[in-house]
């Protein structure tokens, strides 16, 4: 209710929902809610101040249980290049360096520092600060970009 800033009481089924799809796991919570507004069902209306939504449609999502599938799938939708550099990431480690990343990708500057603002800005890594260092914002998503790789390569 916070979240959407209203009452409790009229936000019980949509908690209900939440929780009953992710089991009450605080990053696939987070995922599901960005997944639902993503896709038009949970909207706010700037005429009224409110955010909107369905139960019932939302009720009818289908979502993996998994929640490291779940990420995988999102990280799909991501570009090509910006996949790949997840990908990369994920082979260094939970904390690496920006520079050892770039090296690893074989990319200029320039595309690196392209990118990794899209990684950062989609929740998947976090800057930290004064080290020119990135971490995985959680240790699922880490795991979810190492699930991206083909098992051959």
């Amino acid at each position: 209710s916070e979240l959407l800033c209203i009452p409790p009481c009229l936000c019980q089924p949509l908690s209900a929902i939440v929780h009953s799809k992710t089991g009450g796991l605080i990053l696939f919570c987070v995922d599901f809610l960005k997944s639902l507004h993503e896709d038009g069902m949970i909207r706010f209306n700037l005429n009224n101040g409110e955010w909107q939504y369905n139960v019932n449609d939302i009720r009818q999502k289908r979502i993996p249980t998994d929640v490291v599938q779940h990420l995988s799938e999102r990280m799909t939708i991501l570009s090509r290049k910006t996949q790949s550099l997840l990908k990369i990431a994920a082979c260094l480690g939970f904390e690496f360096d920006a520079e050892l990343l770039q090296l690893a990708t074989k990319g200029t500057k320039g595309e690196i520092t392209q990118l990794i603002p899209c990684a950062i800005e989609g929740g998947y890594l976090l800057e930290i600060p004064n080290k020119r260092r990135l971490k995985w914002a959680h240790d699922q998503i880490h795991l979810a970009a190492y699930e991206l790789i083909p098992p051959n390569k």
